[in-house]
């Protein structure tokens, strides 16, 4: 996640999975996985372009776009989507083998499936990090 200051002299460049962003001061997140960048517009607007689509877009708070999906952006849930920032990692109807990879993420010890079937199964739920004080519950 980034949160850039407001300075038009000196933008903010990112270049992702053939995405490129031009950011002068807005909070945006670029998520790279399983080849592709996702961006996401927090507040504030980004400009992206594709030159590999000879297409580019200005997205705005609530926007996102994938280096390989629609050709235009789309509106998402920012606070689902950011949720990770506090800790919090959310699924709803996903294959169990998408949830390890997401929180393989976070994890110093990675989980690892040893049945390509089990990873086929589908899961709901949500995960939070310990604080502090819940590390000193029994």
């Amino acid at each position: 996640m980034f949160d850039v200051a407001h300075r038009p002299s000196w933008p903010f460049h990112v270049q992702a999975d053939g995405l490129e962003l031009r950011d002068v001061g807005t909070v945006f997140t670029v998520r790279k996985d399983n080849g592709r960048a996702l961006v996401t517009v927090v507040s504030g607007a980004v400009s992206v372009s594709a030159p590999a689509r000879r297409a580019s877009w200005l997205l705005s708070a609530g926007q996102q776009i994938a280096s390989d999906g629609p050709p235009k952006p789309h509106a998402v849930d920012v606070n689902a989507f950011t949720r990770w920032t506090t800790g919090r990692v959310e699924f709803d109807d996903v294959s169990l083998a998408d949830a390890v990879r997401e929180m393989n993420r976070y994890a110093a010890h990675p989980m690892v499936l040893e049945d390509d079937g089990v990873g086929r199964l589908r899961v709901s739920g949500a995960s939070m990090r310990p604080t502090s004080a819940d590390s000193r519950k029994p």
